[in-house]
């Protein structure tokens, strides 16, 4: 009896910690192939042909589609250096360089992944519609409060900040040695 009893046990845990996994990974995509580069996280191979299977599921689930290596590079923030999670409530400074690329757009999506709905109408930058410095780096805002300059508002619980490459020269094995924009925790309310 007791043999049966932690065979099922046993049988129960591996069965919630199996479909736990699979429910994480498709949730939030995959950790297979994932290059960090400072704050931000892409996956060069996601859409290719040597995409893991976590990944085919994921955005088969979600809908998004990927961008393919040829068409550019996908980069992901959503939490900090610290671990912390990016929440709408906060203040956030994106800058530096970003990398090179004909054209890049910065956007602000919620944790679903869908575009943070704002009431300014405004959710993102693109190469040709931002304020630079003179050295060409870019200082962009992301809060809920209204801020002078380059301004993203934010909101809700948790965000994600995306950056999307166009026609870059970066590649999978180039990536982690990239300079990109940093993202400074400013403050919260």
């Amino acid at each position: 009896m007791r043999l049966i009893a932690l065979l099922a046990l046993a049988l129960a845990l591996a069965f919630s910690t199996g479909i736990g996994s699979a429910y994480l990974l498709l949730e939030r995509g995959s950790v297979f192939g994932a290059v960090k580069t400072g704050d931000w996280t892409a996956w060069p191979d996601a859409a290719g042909p040597q995409a893991d299977p976590y990944s085919r599921a994921h955005f088969s689930r979600t809908g998004r589609l990927p961008l393919a290596p040829g068409e550019g590079m996908e980069l992901h923030a959503d939490t900090g250096r610290d671990g912390q999670p990016f929440l709408g409530t906060c203040t956030y400074r994106i800058r530096g360089e970003v990398p090179s690329a004909r054209l890049w757009t910065l956007s602000v999506y919620d944790a679903d992944g869908r575009l943070l709905n704002s009431k300014a109408n405004r959710h993102g930058f693109h190469a040709r519609n931002i304020l630079r410095s003179a050295g060409g780096k870019i200082d962009v805002v992301v809060s809920p409060t209204a801020k002078p300059g380059n301004w993203l508002p934010s909101g809700g619980e948790r965000i994600r900040l995306v950056l999307r490459l166009y026609d870059t020269p970066i590649t999978g094995l180039t990536l982690s040695t990239t300079v990109a924009p940093q993202i400074i925790r400013e403050g919260c309310l």
